[in-house]
């Protein structure tokens, strides 16, 4: 009611104008009350502007209104249903009070450069989020996720999935290199020769990728040898294995030959075998900032001819680098091998009823189909001539096994089954239903995938439970008492592949889509969390067939619908033809239209329905609903399985200082190199795919080999070594001596020499070249953070990651160490 008429109303009815009346009191009341009028809207925009969700809004601002009065438009609604005017509303430009209270935390209006500039709801939600930052605390991994979002621009002019650029925030990265030279355990102790060892210590907290450095060495009449055939070792526990890796030809004294890891990706489709390869540094400049950087292949996805039309269904590598991969020929399984140069089918006599599984662990691959389990031991004595053994636990189906604390587990069409390595027969579990897949979550929880939705066991209580998640009430628990004889209906579909990633969530590959059952956050106060199921129709409809979490943290998706990836707040779909990663939003909104989001909310299966189907929870009417999601992914191949692994740069150069410099065309081809694995003290075997082993975590031994040139000259007198580290046997010697020294002078040699002391000993090798490692190194307490680019080539303004960088220094958890990249490029936090 307008003022005029609320004085009117005040007055007795004999001295009340009526409508239409003319006279000095009309005039007077309309006067009076259009001033009040005048007052009460300036009121409210002084209320308005002294709150950061209305300040400044286009809706309640007076040009804006009176600039569509003279278009003859009517006044806009926040809520309307038309998208081109939420969009007018959204790209406002004009900011006057927003700014005021974003002064009071020292944030102001971005308007340089112009490109970047805010608008008004840009600069509001920047401030929502800093507020909610402040609200939740500071020093938090969540903190920190929420300043790189509210320091990252909004596009408000493109559809609202593509308005916040991906980020991902990589836990326990690596922040710098840890460098160390091969010390020889005697004089000269700077030069190491063949079968002379030394230890790496990699305090991180897991295995890396190692780099290595060979430097050529003047030969020396009786002081040192040339640097023939160079190979690197890590050698194996007792009684196990040792992998190396050994250059073909030989170095000249002073040159540098670089060992740099290069990371590898391979995609099984229904068609093809493609593979992705990233980079390897380059120069002195970006050595550093590209080994901590490049940690994964995603992107230049080719594919290999030799499969071309061809469905692979599986890949595994075992621990000699081989690569193996299940061939779907016209439903018959064949199993072929890789080894660096090409595919060879293994042995055409074996015979596969449809493989189901394919595992590696060490040096032996498990082979599950749909007759029980097979194992085949990678190290033959005969290259290729492998050999294939049947176990006897099981007569059916085997679809996924896991090796935990030396128990095995198995998930079969009968169920889960346990066996220690040489166990007669399996044990059975509870879950006696077909089960096709397991996860394991901080060495204390395993996860079931199968017939019956996720069963979970607990191993601390040996306590089984069943994910029913029917209920939208937190007051009802998701998890109930499994009942193994009369299982309980779950709400969550048949689960054909299961991952559990750090923060807890499960993320679930069905035939009816994605779902993941995690934690979620109250939007509100963002300090409330409760359990929830959430499907993705939208996104992955159709058969999941794999779900696997890379090297730096990014859970992957592979099925009938193409590949997508997850960062930790958004999806992103790969484009094959773009060879791009574009974002399909957060993974917690769902997106009717190109304006504004909705919360996904919560979701379940309802396998009581006639015909099952997901369910999505109303939590404004409180009901379940079938929701009607149009499908937003593009598609692409069907991608049946996912695999990263390690290859090789090599490169000739030589030494600047501290730094390596590569020479003109320095590169070497991978063809001058081998892995070599010792089967046995007397056996050498070759191994796959050329790459220096993984450098594991902890304390571990290395030693310097020359690979050997058949024939192999044995001398007269045994035992001996060769220079690769081969024994050749005496059959009458009591005692095979310690491989590649003697000591000079005492009754009882061995006896007599103090362990880890070497003086007087006399090396059978000279000492041939001078050898130095560097490593990334997983620490705690450090993160990186890296922007994903949204377009081919991308250069981002340097604005950007100058303002991201500020906002991580104000939430950065007391002791962290903190980096940011973009894509593989470290920007903020090392010095290059």
């Amino acid at each position: 009611m307008a003022h005029t008429d609320r004085l009117i109303s005040h007055l007795p009815s004999l001295y009340r104008p009526q409508a239409g009346d003319a006279g000095i009191l009309t005039d007077l009341l309309g006067q009076w009350g259009a001033e009040l009028d005048n007052i009460s809207d300036q009121m409210t925009q002084v209320m308005q502007a002294h709150w950061h969700g209305t300040a400044d809004r286009a809706i309640y601002n007076p040009y804006f209104n009176r600039a569509r009065q003279q278009q003859k438009l009517p006044p806009l609604s926040a809520n309307s249903p038309l998208l081109e005017e939420r969009r007018l509303l959204n790209e406002f430009p004009f900011i006057c009070d927003l700014a005021r209270l974003g002064a009071l935390l020292e944030l102001p209006v971005w308007r340089e450069p112009p490109q970047l500039r805010e608008n008004v709801e840009s600069y509001r939600a920047r401030l929502q989020k800093m507020f909610l930052i402040y609200r939740n605390g500071l020093g938090t991994l969540a903190a920190l996720r929420a300043m790189v979002e509210a320091s990252l621009p909004l596009a408000m002019g493109v559809p609202v999935v593509h308005r916040h650029r991906p980020f991902a925030i990589e836990e326990y990265a690596p922040l710098g290199l840890t460098e160390q030279a091969a010390i020889a355990r005697g004089a000269p102790l700077d030069a190491v020769g063949p079968l002379m060892r030394w230890e790496l210590h990699n305090q991180g907290l897991q295995a890396s990728a190692p780099t290595a450095y060979i430097e050529g060495v003047t030969p020396v009449a009786g002081e040192y040898a040339a640097t023939e055939r160079p190979a690197l070792e890590l050698m194996g526990a007792p009684g196990q294995p040792s992998v190396s890796l050994a250059y073909h030809q030989s170095l000249a004294p002073g040159d540098v030959l670089r060992l740099a890891p290069v990371p590898m990706g391979f995609l099984a489709t229904g068609n093809d075998l493609l593979q992705a390869q990233g980079a390897a540094a380059s120069s002195v400049a970006s050595t550093l900032a590209s080994t901590l950087a490049n940690t994964r292949a995603d992107s230049g996805w080719q594919a290999l001819a030799e499969f071309t039309g061809t469905s692979i269904t599986h890949l595994a590598q075992t621990r000699d680098h081989t690569l193996w991969a299940v061939v779907d020929n016209a439903g018959n399984s064949e199993l072929w091998r890789y080894k660096g140069a090409n595919w060879l089918r293994v042995q055409s006599g074996f015979a596969f009823a449809n493989i189901t599984l394919l595992r590696a662990l060490d040096f032996e691959l498990f082979i599950g189909d749909a007759n029980g389990l097979h194992i085949i031991h990678c190290l033959p004595e005969v290259e290729d001539d492998y050999t294939q053994q049947t176990s006897p636990w099981f007569n059916s189906a085997v679809y996924d096994m896991l090796l935990d604390d030396g128990l095995l587990w198995f998930a079969t069409e009968q169920g889960v089954f346990t066996a220690t390595p040489n166990a007669a027969t399996a044990s059975a579990t509870p879950l006696q239903s077909p089960t096709y897949c397991i996860a394991i979550h901080a060495q204390r929880s395993l996860y079931f995938g199968g017939a019956l939705g996720v069963v979970h066991l607990h191993k601390g209580y040996n306590r089984w439970t069943h994910l029913i998640a029917e209920s939208a009430s937190d007051l009802d628990p998701a998890w109930q008492p499994f009942n193994s004889a009369a299982p309980a209906t779950s709400y969550v579909p048949p689960v054909s592949t299961i991952a559990s990633t750090a923060d807890g969530t499960l993320w679930l590959g069905t035939a009816q889509g994605l779902a993941r059952f995690f934690a979620a956050r109250s939007s509100a106060s963002g300090l409330v969390y409760s359990p929830r199921l959430q499907a993705f129709p939208d996104l992955m409809p159709g058969r999941v067939t794999t779900v696997a979490s890379d090297p730096s943290g990014l859970v992957w998706f592979g099925g009938e619908n193409g590949l997508l990836r997850f960062d930790g707040r958004d999806f992103l779909e790969y484009l094959e033809a773009e060879d791009i990663w574009q974002s399909l939003g957060a993974a917690d909104a769902i997106y009717p239209d190109d304006v504004d989001p909705a919360p996904r909310e919560r979701w379940r299966f309802n396998t009581t329905l006639l015909e099952p189907a997901w369910e999505q929870f109303d939590s404004t009417n409180r009901s379940w609903n079938q929701p009607d999601t149009p499908v937003r992914s593009n598609g692409g191949r069907e991608v049946n399985a996912l695999l990263w692994c390690h290859s090789l740069r090599a490169d000739l150069g030589s030494w600047n200082g501290a730094n390596f410099v590569p020479g003109a065309d320095s590169s070497v081809p991978l063809t001058e190199f081998s892995v070599r694995v010792k089967r046995s003290a007397t056996e050498i075997v070759n191994g796959g795919i050329p790459a220096l082993p993984m450098l594991p975590a902890g304390r571990s031994s290395w030693r310097y080999l020359s690979q050997e040139v058949p024939p192999l000259q044995v001398p007269v007198e045994t035992p001996w070594w060769s220079t690769e580290g081969r024994l050749v046997p005496n059959g009458s010697a009591a005692i095979t001596p310690y491989p590649g020294r003697f000591r000079l002078g005492g009754p009882d040699p061995v006896a007599n020499l103090p362990a880890g002391l070497f003086d007087d000993v006399v090396y059978a090798y000279l000492p041939a070249a001078r050898v130095r490692f560097s490593w990334p190194e997983l620490q705690p307490f450090s993160l990186l953070v890296r922007l994903t680019a949204v377009e081919k080539d991308e250069v981002i303004h340097p604005a950007v990651p100058d303002r991201v960088w500020q906002g991580m220094q104000k939430v950065k958890p007391a002791g962290a160490r903190l980096m940011l990249a973009v894509e593989n490029d470290i920007v903020r936090g090392l010095d290059v």
